[in-house]
C-alpha cells in the first residue's frame, strides 16, 4: 500500500477538541483496521493537523 498524506484545517478554537477526538476515537480504530500511521504534526498558527 502507498504511504498517504493528509492535511486537515481545523475550525478555529477547535485544536484541543480535534486532538482529543484523534488520541481517543481516531487512532484506535486505525489500531482495530491494521492502518499504520507514520506520524502526525499540527501547526497549531495555521490550525492545520498532518496525518
Amino acid at each position: 500500500m502507498l504511504p498517504k498524506s493528509r492535511i486537515v484545517t481545523i475550525k478555529e478554537g477547535q485544536m484541543n477538541n480535534w486532538l482529543d477526538l484523534f488520541r481517543d476515537r481516531v487512532s484506535q480504530l486505525t489500531i482495530r483496521l491494521d492502518i499504520q500511521i507514520s506520524g502526525a504534526w499540527t501547526d497549531v498558527e495555521r490550525r492545520r493537523c498532518r496525518i
